[in-house]
This record gives structure tokens, C-alpha cells and sequence, in this order.
């Protein structure tokens, strides 16, 4: 069962569990179902009940069954049945004692007791369509539990979407529970588009044959039928067909309208949908772990939708999966997915790429003898027009985050090339490195690091390669500065590689060398800041003299010419796009602009905020030695900065971290005893505690 949390509609809630690994036929599992009051949910009198067989059901689905803690057949009605994807049953909770047990297999189940007539409120049913039905009556006859491919939990009949996929005709059948506000006579009315009927308490009340989608009030109360309704609760299935364009069903009643200001105004017939609180809204079930008849241990997993992404042109669908039992000792479980990810562990989030799968999954118990793959299909269901998380929508920030968490879970290595790009796409918006590498290494491994993308991902691997093993990442950014395709990014190459000369692998002596070798692929930006490159092992010598004489010659290389108020607008800008990168952590970004600024201003190196905020990179993406050198360098040159407080406090950070606390406790001390009203004087007094 899935269902969608949003404001129009519910999405798609369940444990759909999986259950393979028995060597028999005759094996039959058994699982203790327990009722999940979550997600609007107001009567357990109905459970909603929904397993992935994995085979191990017959294809009719008689072999299930559903008894109460004294061993009574308990009556349920099959919504959605399928021995190789979901199994969907509503069961009767009324005159049961608790615990109810589930139990299922190919054969061999005793004790089954099928009722079409247990109630069940308020879902859809989603069928396939291929072509337009010659009738209503042809329509109806498409339904059967064998031919459903989805069952939603709704909050209300307003349906505004596909709930299958773009471009994919489907047929709905809505199942509920209504109470009206009293008895009375109700002008009821239903629109659908393409077709559908209505049916109130077994009467057929709307026969539309062809789209009645309509906006006003008054057009719609012409097709209103007046129906007199009992106090309690009434029965409605209603059965929409979509075959061509938009999607939409809904089912409400009319009313006189009178204006809120002047009450005797009478303006017109206002529809009204049915709303939440009208509705029973039956609870889902959480099922427990499952056992096997032949005492084996199951590969099974449960698993439910969260919600589905709309990142640019690609969607995605997160699904939350779990092991029914833990993996023994020495052991782990495998999941494969249809996508051609991996991901190993008891419980994970997995983010499948893709308009309406299905997908498969499978999961295999690892290291603890043999195990019989476990597979089964998964199918997203969308429900509301708002039922997409999108990117714009500042609100969707964490779930954005947990997207990109959940998809760096899983294993890329033989992941086709589309799913790979559409998930560094969508990883790459948050600007952990750590997290994008993770999706650009299995890129760059199974297709290559040529073109735009593929260098990108070179680069951010070499980036992160950088502070583990410096002489592999230098190698990777002499081949980008060599064989990249824009200029700027070789120019970069080119930085990054001299920067690992001087500063990690102590070959400063031949850094004039490199430099020329790479100035005749650089455009006049990036001379500038390759030759400030010589200014930098000046500085870092403590020599200012010549660091300023090679930053000012790195200057004439720019070719910049700009007045002092350009220059100060222009500064400026650099100063306040590094400050928004490192406020959103983007330290791709940041050191993008970093490059950009040192290019543009390489006398800026000497002091100042670009310094600081190279130190601050470093730090941000964990190469603390290459950031404590930016520190000490800067102190040495400017020992009155005026950040000094912060300089210094970073440093015994970056110390403390690499695990010097000798060489931190100084630094630490005088951001305490001589900057007592600094920002940063209490977290070193933190620091520095911990390190005593």
C-alpha cells in the first residue's frame, strides 16, 4: 500500500513484503498483522493488508488466509492480487479477536474466507488501459484483482493526475465510506474525464459517456442529481476511465450560495467535494516478522513509497525497504534493483529513476549458506497535482537532502548510463563532493571522462582524491590541464596540479617550469592565475617582497583594465559570491569563484578575505593539513589581520582535528585570553577543554 501525504490526496502507504528462499512448494508464511493508526486513518474496523508474494502465491491468490488469535478464518476481500509483484486485501477486523495472523503460499493454506463485500475506504484501484472502452458496462468488466497494478489510500475523491505516468491510459475504480452532515436530499454530482459511472449505496446514480469536466457552479448543478440520504455511513464506488489528455474525477454535491457579505445575495450553486473528515479512511496494516512452515529463515523485505521527485525533466520514486529479519552473524543481505544499483544492509531508502517502472528488486541473504533470491516488482503510484516534490519549493529543501542521501546509498558500478546521469544531476545540488563522487567515479569508470560532464567529474574526483593521495590526484589534473576542452577548467587543472607540487609533494623548484609549459593552453584569466602560482611559494616562504613582485606581474597577465571603482564593484562581487557559496556549503562552487577572484585580483592573496576563504575551502572539504598551511601563511604574512580572532581559531581547529593537540592548545588559548568577545572565543574555550 502506498500513499502520498499532500493536501489533495494520500500517497501510496504500505509494508509490501517479499518473501522467497523455500525450498517447497507446500512452505507457507505466516506473519501477525498489526493496525497502523498514521496518515488520516480514523477505523481499524477494515485493515488494509498488502504483501509481495515473490512467487511464493498461486496465481489466483486462493492461497491466503487470515485467522484471528482463536484460530477463526477472518473474511477479507482481494484488492490487488499477483504472485510476482503486490498483493493488496482489505480484512475485517469486526468480531476478531486480536492478534490476527496472515498466511500465505502456493498451496496448502487452510482456512481461506473471500468476501467481496468487506468494506474498504477510501482507495483507488488502477488498472491498465489499452484503447477506449465501446462501453460502460465493457469498462466495468476490465476490473478484476488480477489485472490491478496499483491501490492507493485517498483522503479525498479529487483526482487531478495520472497516477500511473505520463502518457499512460489507465482505468480506476474508487472504493468508500461517506457521511453527510445529516439526512436530508443532496444534489450529489460526479465529474469525469474521459468516462465513468457512479454508483450510491448499489444504485447507479451518473452514467457519463464522454468528459463533463466543468468550472461553474451553476453548469454543474444542471447535472447534479437529487438523492436523499440516511444518517450514517453510504457506500460509493465510482469507476473513472482515462484515454486521451488530462486526468481528472471528483465527486461532491451543490449548493445554494449566498454572498458572506450581504447574506440574502444570492449567488448562484457552489459544488462542494466530499471532503477528508466525510470519509472513513480504513487504517493499513504493519505486519511483523514473517515465519516459515518448514522453520527456514525467508528472504523477505517490506517496503513502502515516501514520495516521488520531479527534478527537471526526470522523476524519481523513494521507497523505504527493510529485511523482515536481521542477517545472521556473519552475513549481510544484497539487494538488486531493475535500475542496476546495488545496496547492502537490513533497512534503506532506495530512489528509483523513472516515469512508472515497474522495477524489480531482489534481495539475497550473503555468507550464511544458500539462499534463493527473493524478486518482486515495485510500481510507483502518483495521486494529487501537487503529489511531485519539486526543487523550486524551498519547503522541499530536506526532502531534496534526503534524496540525495538515500541514492548515495546504493552501489552505481553497473548502473546504465542514464540513471547515473540523472542521479548526479540531482546529487550535485548539494555540493557534498564526498556525495557526487560517490555517483561520478562509476560514471567516469564504465563511460569515460571525455566531454563537458565527464571532465567535471574528473576534476571533482581528483578534488577529493587530493588530501588522501596527492600524487594520484596530481597526476589526474595534469591530464585534465593537458587534454580538458575549455580553457578555463585546464586552467584550473593547471592550478590544482601546481598546488599539490608546492604544497604536498615539495616540488616547488620546478613549479616555473610547469607553469610555462601550461601557458600557451590558457587564455589571459587563466596566465594570471597560473603565474600567481610563483607568488604563492614566495608567500609561503614569508617572502612578501617577491611574492608581491610575481603577484603584480600574474596582474599585467589578466589584462584586466579597470578603474578603482570597477575594481571595487568587481572585488566586491567575488567577496559576496564566495560568502553565499560557503553559507550553502558549496565548496565546488566556492572554489570555482576562489580561482576566479585570485585570476581577477592576485595582489589579493597577500591578505584579506581570499586567503581566509582558500583556508576555509580546504577545510570544508577535510584536507586540514593543506588548510592549516593556508593559516599559518597567512598569520605569517599579516600578523594584524583582522580576522586575526578567526585565523587563529581555525587553525587550532584544523590542529586539534589532525590530532596535534600540543601544537592547538596555543592558538586555542589566545582566541580565549585575548579575544573575550570574539564569536569565536567560546568555541575555542570548548576546543581547548577537550584537549586538557
Amino acid at each position: 500500500m502506498r500513499q502520498h501525504a499532500n493536501h489533495l490526496a494520500a500517497l501510496l502507504i504500505a509494508a509490501l513484503t517479499c518473501c522467497a528462499a523455500v525450498p517447497s512448494s507446500a512452505v507457507v508464511i505466516s506473519r501477525t498483522i498489526y493496525p497502523s493508526m498514521s496518515r488520516g486513518s480514523n477505523s481499524t474496523d477494515t485493515l488494509l493488508v498488502s504483501i509481495y508474494p515473490c512467487g511464493q502465491l498461486d496465481a489466483a491468490g486462493r492461497n491466503i488466509a487470515v485467522v484471528d488469535a482463536d484460530g477463526k478464518p477472518v473474511p477479507y476481500r482481494p484488492l490487488m492480487i499477483h504472485a510476482d509483484a503486490e498483493t493488496v486485501i482489505a480484512v475485517d477486523t469486526r468480531d476478531t479477536k486480536s492478534p490476527l495472523t496472515l498466511r500465505y503460499g502456493t498451496s496448502g493454506v487452510d482456512g481461506a474466507k473471500v468476501d467481496d463485500r468487506v468494506p474498504v475506504s477510501l482507495v483507488m484501484r488502477v488498472f491498465p488501459l489499452n484503447g477506449k472502452p465501446n462501453s460502460l458496462d465493457a469498462a466495468d468488466k476490465l476490473i478484476d484483482a488480477r489485472r490491478a497494478i496499483g491501490v492507493v489510500s485517498l483522503d479525498k475523491l479529487l483526482q487531478g493526475n495520472n497516477p500511473v505516468g505520463p502518457d499512460v491510459n489507465f482505468l480506476a475504480e474508487y472504493l468508500g465510506e461517506f457521511k453527510m452532515k445529516g439526512p436530508g436530499t443532496y444534489r450529489l454530482f460526479a465529474v469525469a474525464d474521459d468516462m465513468g459511472f457512479v454508483q450510491v449505496d448499489g444504485n447507479t446514480l451518473f452514467n457519463i459517456t464522454k468528459s463533463n469536466v466543468q468550472r461553474d457552479g451553476n453548469k454543474i448543478d444542471k447535472t447534479a442529481k437529487p438523492t436523499k440520504l440516511a444518517m450514517g455511513p453510504h457506500a460509493l464506488r465510482f469507476v473513472h476511465v482515462q484515454f486521451a489528455d488530462e486526468a481528472w474525477a471528483t465527486f461532491g454535491y451543490t449548493e445554494k450560495w449566498y454572498s458572506p457579505k450581504e447574506p440574502e445575495k444570492y449567488l448562484g450553486m457552489r459544488p462542494w467535494v466530499i471532503d477528508t473528515k466525510q470519509w472513513t479512511h480504513h487504517a493499513e496494516a504493519r505486519l511483523g516478522d514473517a515465519t516459515a512452515s518448514d522453520k527456514s529463515v525467508p528472504a523477505a523485505f517490506d517496503a513502502r513509497q515516501i514520495d516521488r521527485l520531479e527534478y527537471g525533466k526526470n522523476l524519481f520514486s523513494r521507497f523505504t525497504l527493510r529485511a523482515i529479519t536481521p542477517a545472521p552473524k556473519g552475513a549481510h543481505w544484497q539487494w538488486s534493483f531493475g535500475d542496476g544499483t546495488t545496496a547492502k544492509g537490513d533497512e534503506l531508502e532506495h530512489v528509483f529513476f523513472g516515469n512508472h517502472g515497474p522495477w524489480k528488486v531482489t534481495l539475497q541473504l550473503i555468507g550464511a549458506g544458500d539462499s534463493k533470491p527473493a524478486t518482486a516488482s515495485v510500481r510507483p503510484i502518483t495521486m494529487g497535482k501537487d503529489a511531485f516534490v519539486t526543487p523550486e519549493d524551498p519547503e522541499n529543501e530536506q526532502t531534496l537532502e534526503a534524496y540525495v542521501n538515500a541514492m548515495v546509498m546504493a552501489d552505481y558500478d553497473r548502473a546504465p548510463r542514464e540513471v547515473l546521469e540523472a542521479t548526479y544531476e540531482v546529487v550535485a545540488s548539494s555540493h557534498h563532493q564526498s556525495q557526487m563522487v560517490h555517483v561520478a567515479e562509476p560514471y567516469v569508470k564504465q563511460f569515460g571522462g571525455s566531454g563537458a560532464l565527464g571532465e567535471s567529474m574528473r576534476y571533482l574526483i581528483a578534488s577529493d582524491m587530493a588530501g588522501r593521495d596527492p600524487k594520484v590526484a596530481s597526476a589526474m589534473f595534469l591530464e585534465l590541464a593537458r587534454e580538458g576542452s575549455d580553457p578555463w577548467l585546464r586552467a584550473r587543472a593547471a592550478a590544482e596540479h601546481l598546488d599539490l607540487l608546492m604544497y604536498s609533494l615539495g616540488e616547488t623548484k620546478r613549479l616555473e617550469g610547469v607553469i610555462r609549459m601550461f601557458m600557451a593552453r590558457v587564455d589571459p584569466r587563466g596566465k594570471a592565475l597560473l603565474w600567481s602560482r610563483l607568488g604563492d611559494v614566495y608567500r609561503f616562504e614569508g617572502d612578501s617582497r617577491q611574492a608581491q613582485q610575481a603577484y603584480e606581474r600574474a596582474q599585467r597577465l589578466s589584462n584586466m583594465q579597470l578603474n578603482r571603482q570597477q575594481a571595487d564593484v568587481l572585488m566586491r562581487a567575488h567577496r559576496e559570491a564566495a560568502i553565499t557559496y560557503m553559507n550553502a556549503d558549496n565548496n565546488p562552487g566556492l572554489r570555482d569563484e576562489l580561482f576566479k577572484w585570485e585570476a581577477d585580483f592576485p595582489l589579493a592573496k597577500l591578505s584579506g578575505d581570499l586567503p581566509l576563504y582558500t583556508g576555509r575551502y580546504y577545510q570544508g572539504i577535510g584536507n586540514l593539513p593543506r588548510a592549516a598551511i593556508e593559516y599559518v601563511t597567512l598569520l605569517k604574512n599579516n600578523p594584524l589581520h583582522p580576522q586575526r580572532p578567526e585565523i587563529v581559531f581555525r587553525l587550532g581547529q584544523c590542529l586539534a582535528s589532525l590530532n596535534k593537540p600540543a601544537e592547538a592548545k596555543p592558538w586555542l588559548k589566545e582566541v580565549v585570553d585575548k579575544y573575550p568577545n570574539s564569536p569565536y572565543h567560546e568555541p575555542a574555550s570548548e576546543l581547548l577543554a577537550t584537549l586538557n
